[in-house]
């Protein structure tokens, strides 16, 4: 089970190769963003995908199996190149662009500088001086944007990643006022954790972001043993095993920002303190084998290297420590609602959860199968509307009988056309590129975050027993569509292919009100729509 792990991740370093700028006279020598340096196709070079650097790293220095990769200079070559291209787009405040001119982004800033000061660890020994002075410079810089900066949308992953980050070059040099950066970082991690166990994205639960949150506190707690970082990995980890599927398939549409990756490198550091930890990665690689959890191959290349590096770390920590435990998917029958997030969790014959705070959206599992209900979509005047929003809805979860309702919102759909390209970048030239902090929020805002309430409103009443009953009452909407997986947010690390959406179909909804039927695993799931 553990060289799946290895499989899956050296399967893609050729990709990540077919990506780089690898011609050594090139001004763009190093660079991973192809559609920079290749296609000549946006005028910026993406921080983000130079988190390529340490997968290298981790391939060079270790053997995996079936790797032909270890210990070439080639490849110690290409990751150093790597590193030597993120200082050169590095800029003045330590920080990077991510996606337009003059972002400043604190995420980038966060997810590079991790990837970057780990392969200096691995690689430092080997490299020639000018190397080393110029790449520990851009670190030192980096994290001083790190300790200084904040990020504007409440991003909770990117706190413990940046407190990571700070407290391992405070190990390396020894300056306390990292040390304290660190511990600001780490209390607004902390803070941002409900009491049921989940830590804020932007403004809910996502449980694929939970498990990076619970990787970067389980190395935070190897390397200092502070209680504080097990004890709230462990109840991130309770909360989360409720959301893992029983064929390995996690998260989905009814998190925040409906991502599916799961990170397992904390679970597999953890695997000896947290019961449930190695079951759930156990459960994953039982998913990558039969194809229903994401694997790096479904993964764009932005977000490539994140996965690749989680499995190489879970390769090489891979706990002989195996606590049994049973999942709750796995166990007796039961019910549980999590009202602060919103999410219902029950067993039965099969297994079922939904989120009441997201219109009621729901994932069905039974013997393999799955299907997924991401709420009603429609189009008024053009726009796209759908039940299936985070929001104020009203909800009550009783006994097997849940009822949400609330109105639909608007789905943003902001594409740029030429001249909003011209306008966006004379802009971010300008007065944007000057209050990149407050340009950040007011995108985030527009494009992710902002609540376009429609005056159509919904009620869904669900009811569960050896079948499934859905019960959608509609006003002010007609021509709708039951979807099956619907996201209803821009989130940049989604929308992945997997295997569990051939299981689920869209289905039109009849306007006569009468059942629309689905089946999962000879189980009928029926869904009526009554028009008011």
């Amino acid at each position: 089970m553990r060289d799946i792990y290895s499989r899956e991740a050296v399967s893609q370093v050729p990709r990540i190769l077919s990506v780089m700028d690898r011609n050594m006279p090139s001004a763009t020598y190093g660079c991973f963003y192809r559609p920079f340096w290749h296609d000549k196709a946006t005028d910026i070079a993406s921080a983000h995908p130079q988190m390529c650097v340490l997968p290298l790293a981790l391939v060079y220095r270790h053997k995996f199996p079936g790797s032909p990769y270890h210990g070439r200079k080639k490849i110690l070559d290409w990751a150093v190149a790597g590193m030597d291209f993120w200082c050169d787009i590095q800029k003045k405040d330590g920080s990077f662009d991510e996606h337009y001119p003059n972002e400043h982004s604190f995420g980038a800033a966060a997810w590079t500088l991790y990837a970057v000061i780990e392969s200096y660890e691995l690689l430092k020994d080997e490299m020639n001086g000018r190397e080393k002075d110029r790449i520990f410079e851009s670190i030192t810089k980096a994290a001083g944007f790190l300790a200084a900066g904040d990020e504007p949308g409440k991003i909770t992953n990117h706190q413990v990643i940046a407190g990571y980050c700070l407290q391992k070059l405070h190990s390396m040099t020894g300056d306390e006022s990292l040390l304290k950066a660190a511990d600001r970082k780490f209390r607004i991690t902390l803070d941002r954790q409900s009491g049921e166990g989940w830590f804020l994205e932007y403004d809910g639960c996502d449980l694929g972001y939970l498990t990076t949150t619970i990787s970067f506190l389980a190395k935070a707690f190897r390397d200092t043993k502070d209680s504080r970082f097990l004890e709230s990995a462990r109840k991130a980890i309770e909360f989360s095993s409720y959301f893992i599927y029983p064929n390995g398939f996690y998260g989905g549409v009814i998190g925040s920002r409906h991502t599916t990756h799961f990170h397992p490198h904390g679970y597999e550091l953890l695997a000896g303190h947290v019961r449930e930890a190695a079951a759930m990665s156990d459960r994953t690689l039982k998913g990558l084998s039969n194809g229903y959890a994401l694997s790096p191959a479904a993964v764009d290349q932005k977000y490539l290297p994140n996965l690749v590096i989680e499995f190489l770390l879970s390769y090489l920590d891979f706990s002989r420590k195996r606590p049994k435990a049973v999942l709750p998917c796995d166990g007796k029958p039961f019910e549980k609602y999590f009202p602060e997030s919103g999410m219902v969790a029950a067993k039965r014959d099969y297994y079922f959860t939904a989120n009441m705070k997201k219109g009621g959206v729901f994932q069905v599992f039974s013997k393999g199968k799955s299907l997924v209900d991401s709420g009603i979509s429609a189009v008024d005047g053009g726009r796209i509307i759908t039940s299936g929003w985070l929001g104020d809805c009203s909800a009550s979860v009783q006994k097997g009988n849940m009822s949400v309702s609330g109105n639909f919102h608007e789905v943003p759909a902001d594409y740029l056309s030429s001249k909003k390209m011209i306008l966006s970048r004379a802009y971010l030239s300008s007065v944007g590129g000057r209050s990149s902090f407050y340009t950040k929020k007011l995108l985030i805002n527009k494009l992710i975050t902002k609540d376009r309430k429609h005056r159509a409103v919904f009620e869904r009443n669900i009811r569960l027993g050896s079948d499934i009953e859905v019960v959608d009452s509609l006003r002010g909407v007609k021509d709708a569509v039951l979807n099956s997986v619907f996201a209803s947010r821009y989130v940049p690390a989604s929308r992945y292919f997997q295997l569990h959406e051939l299981d689920s179909e869209d289905a039109p909804i009849r306007l006569d009100g009468s059942f629309v039927r689905r089946e999962i695993d000879g189980r009928t799931l029926s869904v009526k729509t009554e028009f008011k």
